[in-house]
């Protein structure tokens, strides 16, 4: 049952009644960023699903096995070790060569030339370090892509419709399926200025399904901060419980309690 009306319920149909049609609260059409094909779709129209819940897989069999060897050469340090290790030969010999430099031993020709191996060393452990660190990004773009190809609800809902089947291909940005919520339902009513204006957010609001039916309690959520001139009116929105979970897009006439606070 909807919830009961604040408003008298022997009371008659309001004549100034605003009609509008009812609409989800909430209204998600997703698309994947990658075109491909639909591996899983692991959901049926009609049917409630909660924020997380994977909806719809797309093949990612390729895409994992790249991540395997970007993750393996992300982890690998194989190549920054080995570099350590030329550094620490190069400054070892620097000392020796340094050493016998100053005892007069070595020319200066070989001082130099020690000096050139141990700073190029040095700069390899940073080139390897620096390639190592572009692996571990390019592994976590590859994790961003592989999420991508799962499409997953935003919202608690329903699956109102399904764009696609199992197996087919789909392109980039083309809806694949769309999940409502229609727990609470939103009305938007076009009120004259003048009523409007004597509305607050909160304010009460009686619902009454066309045509006819008991009246239900709905509350102001949002007043437009425009008018639509063409109209003459101002949108306020409407929000009802809907816990008997009647369709979206049903016509009603909408009302406020006096001064409409």
């Amino acid at each position: 049952m909807l919830a009961p009306s604040s408003f008298a319920h022997g009371a008659a149909p309001d004549p100034d009644a605003i009609r509008a049609v009812t609409a989800p609260s909430k209204d998600r059409t997703l698309a994947f960023d990658e075109s491909g094909r639909i591996a899983r779709l692991l959901v049926r129209e009609g049917q409630a699903v909660k924020v997380g819940q994977l909806l719809v897989q797309l093949d990612d069999a390729l895409e994992r096995v790249q991540l395997g060897s970007l993750k393996t050469a992300a982890d690998g340090n194989s190549a920054v070790a080995a570099a350590q290790l030329r550094l620490a030969h190069a400054r070892a010999v620097l000392g020796r060569v340094e050493k016998a430099h100053a005892q007069k031993a070595a020319p200066e020709s070989e001082l130099d030339n020690a000096r050139f191996e141990a700073a190029l060393a040095a700069l390899q452990v940073e080139l390897e370090r620096l390639e190592r660190a572009k692996a571990r990004g390019r592994y976590e773009e590859a994790l961003v892509r592989l999420e991508r190809m799962r499409l997953v609800s935003p919202i608690d809902g329903t699956v109102e419709r399904l764009f696609a089947r199992e197996g087919e291909s789909v392109e980039a940005a083309r809806g694949v399926v769309r999940v409502v919520c229609t727990d609470p339902l939103w009305i938007d009513a076009p009120v004259p200025p003048p009523l409007a204006r004597r509305l607050n957010v909160g304010a009460a609001a009686q619902v009454r399904f066309v045509p006819g039916g008991p009246p239900a309690a709905g509350k102001v959520i949002r007043i437009a901060s425009v008018a639509d001139a063409a109209s003459e009116t101002i949108e306020v929105r409407v929000e009802l419980p809907n816990p008997s979970a009647r369709p979206a897009g049903e016509q009603v006439s909408v009302s406020f309690a006096a001064g409409g606070k």
